[in-house]
């Protein structure tokens, strides 16, 4: 047995962490520290997550042969984003570095610790759980040990570098810059920008744009007012000196400012995403040429973008298209892991490669625990909306067991979930859980869709069936269910068909706005009470709340 702890966790920087632990290649136990805490994007050292997965996957400390982190080192990954008046911070980075591994031995993980480069650690959360032997593996975000994309190719389980675009030319910060302009928050609200977008019209500012970002060869090259950064300092090679600053508002340098105010914000959005659609497909369109290899793994924040990911598995150079279900940093420590267990399994003679079908990782409550939560709320019986079920999804969607479900025929009804869950900006639209044998039905060119990260064109029925969960451009973003993956969604999707008709359910995260996706019985019947959802379904209950 093979087994490694992976943790996302650098000090003083803003990612949301957490803990996946790998066995044998495989993924057994994944959580982010927010869905825990209940603080949305929890940055702080990830030590409930640790117990989690240890608690979920019954693995002992001792089991553990390695921890790892995807960055290279980060304690020189925070001091590079010190302020230079505050040089004292610098000896606590080191010190917080060291705090962590006494935190692991306070575990009884004693084992060694390795530091992944985090772009690698983004190739490989792609590449092994595709199944593939062979693939194109392409990794886009923001910036990771001062790189913002690679390319790789993956062939008998080992990972190597071709290309690699540096920070200051990041397709992540292009896309965050439109963000911030917009009135978004970076690093946050990119998918606001590209719901937007739909409504925008793209050419008014495309000429604009398109001199911000392109691709030539295996690289992005930017012309957006570099990186992100204002003054900070580095310690490379026992060296101090002066760089930059992270801004964490993106609008230091900020071109896109130039146009906010003096044109729609919907046109920004669609310019930015037309740009950003067009420089990764050519940048995939020359890897694949240069690999030889045409199936292509993506990975990285930027492959959120679900309009980008259908665009590049539309290309007749890509024969399919498989994206890790949590891609952006969120996610990376699960590449990590999963990159230093095969590396051990290929040294032992035992690699093989897995297919990621699901992404329930999370925690499993019994009907006893549930129901000692109904009783302490003083809540009755009742019909449902909230859908709370078996274990909890890792990543950024629910996918069946953390579930708000509505009928997708009525076409007002995103408007009714938005007032009484999410109050979220009007135009961003819902997606649709579907039966995997009927997507064909829904989807132009239908395919396989698990993890609602690539949209596909509706078709006519869809149109006229389910408008609530088709956008405005006429795509859907769906998650295709299978009986084997989740029996108890699969049942319910097969029940609403039996009564209706449609073999599809809207589905959206079950979690108030502001507010991480829930985890425990505690959280849905607190929404339930605080007037989130109006009906629950938990476990064999089905609750609702009193009116005195």
């Amino acid at each position: 047995m093979v087994c490694v702890l992976g943790v996302l966790w650098v000090p003083h920087q803003p990612h949301e962490t957490g803990a996946t632990l790998v066995k044998d290649g495989r993924i057994i136990a994944a959580v982010n520290e927010d869905r825990i805490t209940g603080v949305k994007h929890d940055s702080s050292l990830p030590i409930n997550s640790i117990k989690e997965v240890l608690r979920i996957a019954k693995i002992g400390p001792a089991e553990i042969d390695a921890v790892t982190i995807p960055f290279e080192n980060p304690a020189w990954y925070s001091m590079r984003t010190l302020n230079v008046k505050n040089l004292l911070r610098i000896p606590h980075a080191l010190i917080e570095n060291r705090t962590f591994r006494a935190y692991l031995k306070g575990f009884g993980i004693d084992c060694p610790v390795y530091y992944i480069n985090h772009h690698l650690s983004h190739a490989a959360s792609a590449y092994y759980t595709s199944g593939w032997n062979e693939a194109t593996i392409i990794t886009m975000d923001g910036t990771g040990d001062g790189i913002a994309s690679a390319v790789y190719t993956g062939k008998d389980g080992e990972l190597r570098e071709v290309a690699r675009t540096p920070e200051k030319d990041s397709p992540g910060f292009f896309y965050a810059k439109a963000t911030a302009a917009i009135g978004f928050k970076a690093n946050d609200g990119e998918g606001k920008t590209m719901g937007l977008a739909c409504y925008g019209n793209p050419d008014i500012l495309y000429n604009e744009f398109a001199r911000l970002l392109d691709a030539r060869g295996l690289k992005f090259v930017g012309n957006f007012g570099g990186t992100s950064y204002s003054h900070k300092i580095d310690f490379t090679d026992g060296k101090l000196f002066a760089r930059y600053r992270y801004d964490t508002t993106f609008n230091s340098d900020n071109p896109f400012l130039n146009y906010a105010g003096k044109y729609k914000n919907e046109d920004i959005a669609a310019a930015a995403q037309k740009v950003l659609e067009e420089a990764a497909v050519k940048l995939v369109k020359n890897a694949v040429n240069f690999t030889k290899l045409p199936n292509v793994c993506l990975a990285g924040g930027v492959a959120l973008n679900v309009k980008m990911n259908q665009r590049i598995r539309e290309l007749s150079e890509v024969e399919d298209v498989f994206i890790h279900p949590n891609p952006g940093d969120a996610g990376v420590q699960a590449g990590s892991a999963l990159y230093w267990c095969h590396k051990l399994m290929r040294e032992r003679g035992s690699f093989k490669q897995w297919r990621m079908e699901h992404v329930y990782y999370g925690a499993e409550y019994s009907d006893e625990e549930v129901e000692r939560e109904i009783d302490s709320f003083g809540v009755d019986s009742g019909r449902v909306v909230g859908w709370f079920q078996g274990r909890l999804e890792y990543g950024p969607r629910a996918l069946g067991n953390r579930s708000v479900v509505a009928d997708p025929r009525i076409a007002g009804m995103k408007d009714r979930i938005n007032k009484y869950l999410k109050k979220r900006d009007w135009f961003m639209p819902f997606a649709p859980s579907m039966l995997a044998e009927k997507k064909e039905k829904y989807l132009v060119d239908a395919a396989d869709a698990p993890f609602m990260i690539l949209s596909f064109d509706a078709t006519d029925s869809a149109e006229k069936e389910i408008p609530a969960v088709v956008h405005v451009d006429k795509t859907l973003r769906p998650q295709t269910v299978k009986k084997e993956h989740n029996q108890e969604y699969y049942d319910l999707i097969r029940e609403f068909e039996k009564r209706t008709g449609i073999p599809t359910v809207l589905n959206t995260s079950f979690n108030k706005h502001g507010l991480p996706m829930i985890m425990k019985p505690k959280d849905a019947i607190d929404h339930l009470v605080w007037g989130c959802v109006e009906e629950l379904i938990i476990g064999k209950y089905r609750v609702f709340r009193k009116f005195k």
